[in-house]
């Protein structure tokens, strides 16, 4: 699978109303496509990176919204 058809596949969610993507890759295949998607106005949420109550508080408190692309690793 190459970036445009994920990023097509992950626009046609949000296009659809859609406001919050999960992402789980559990052997972080796709980790460095990450951050060469470019969804607009999409931010990009990598749960490896920042804690899952800061997630949480953006989501809901920052910036509610807004839409999310939530991308983890195990």
């Amino acid at each position: 699978m190459d970036i445009e058809q994920i990023k097509s596949g992950l626009t046609s969610l949000y296009d659809k109303g859609q406001r919050i993507v999960f992402w789980h890759d559990p052997d972080g295949e796709f980790a460095e496509m990450v951050p060469e998607l470019d969804l607009g106005d999409v931010s990009v949420l990598r749960l490896n990176e920042i804690p899952k109550l800061k997630a949480k508080v953006t989501i809901e408190l920052e910036q509610p919204n807004s839409q999310f692309l939530i991308y983890e690793t195990d």
